[in-house]
């Protein structure tokens, strides 16, 4: 955390104004340290750089401004910031299938299916997290072993824990608490790649933790019965 905190003092303090395309440049790990004020100057940036006429790879761009729309909206739950990260996630995704690049694509593909399952933590609408398991499944199949599969392989991980918080015993819990050692190994070989931060392998050991606490739970709540 501190060196991502000593990289963004350089990157204000260099030039002594921000970037123009803002502080992160893309890197979804730098997100993390932004209060709110620089996260909402960032999405701003982020716009600016994704709609620029004369923007070099406009479709990452696009890509680049879905993850810190969708921060915004994560911290916020603001309804608009989650709209932008879909808008801008849909529009990546286009972008890139026109261009022919399965990779990048794929990511777009994943960051879609994030926004998805944000939108169902927020509003309650499972038919969300359907939608965003189709999508993640997409994402494996686009571009396996690649960094977007690996999170696709995390997020699909966190929607079966909870399933079988939901219904399952403990037994499932900790089949399905195995499940996550993969996609965690995997994304902490990825953590070199802009879209993988230390974050989201922190967030899925908490879904792991949960998952097992919660089932454990309830099979002392059965056994006192």
């Amino acid at each position: 955390m501190f060196e991502f905190g000593r990289e963004l003092k350089r990157r204000l303090f260099e030039t002594g104004a921000p970037p123009r395309d803002g502080l992160t440049g893309g890197d979804a790990s730098l997100l993390e340290v932004l209060d709110i004020e620089l996260l909402r100057a960032e999405c701003r940036a982020a716009d600016i750089a994704a709609g620029r006429i004369s923007a070099k790879e406009p479709h990452q761009r696009r890509l680049e401004a879905a993850r810190v729309w969708r921060e915004m909206a994560r911290r916020t739950g603001d309804a608009v910031a989650l709209r932008n990260a879909t808008l801008a996630a849909e529009r990546a995704v286009q972008g890139f299938k026109g261009a022919k690049s399965v990779k990048a694509w794929a990511a777009a593909r994943c960051e879609q299916a994030m926004s998805a399952m944000l939108a169902a933590d927020l509003y309650g609408d499972d038919g969300l997290n359907t939608v965003a398991e189709m999508a993640l499944k997409d994402t494996r199949t686009a571009a396996p072993g690649g960094p977007a599969a690996a999170l696709a392989s995390g997020q699909l991980c966190r929607l079966a824990a909870r399933e079988v918080l939901r219904m399952g015993g403990y037994e499932m819990a900790r089949a399905a608490a195995a499940g996550f050692d993969e996609p965690i190994a995997m994304l902490t070989a990825h953590l070199r790649s802009k879209g993988v931060t230390k974050g989201m392998i922190a967030d899925l050991r908490c879904d792991r933790a949960e998952l097992l606490l919660g089932c454990a739970g309830r099979l002392r709540d059965a056994r006192l019965h």
